[in-house]
């Protein structure tokens, strides 16, 4: 569990890209559920904040090329 988090907060300082997180402990409905680690989603919202660029602009995409915003047409001739 901590281990993702720990090895992405290795990249604090390498001018790239990393989510933050932070452990939280959590209770739902009063009942504990364990500790979890509260992170960024990475979004387009993400990459506007940390990049300050156009959302509407923004191709995101996943394993494979499938997308999640925009298109991945460029991605496809590449």
């Amino acid at each position: 569990m901590i281990r993702d988090a720990a090895l992405t907060g290795l990249m604090k300082g390498s001018g790239l890209d990393f989510q933050a997180y932070n452990p939280t402990v959590t209770y739902i409905n009063g009942e504990y559920w364990g500790i979890y680690n509260l992170r960024e989603k990475i979004s387009e919202r993400f990459l506007e904040s940390k990049h300050n660029v156009d959302p509407e602009t923004i191709d995101l995409l996943e394993y494979n090329g499938q997308v999640i915003n925009g298109d991945n047409h460029e991605y496809l001739l590449l």
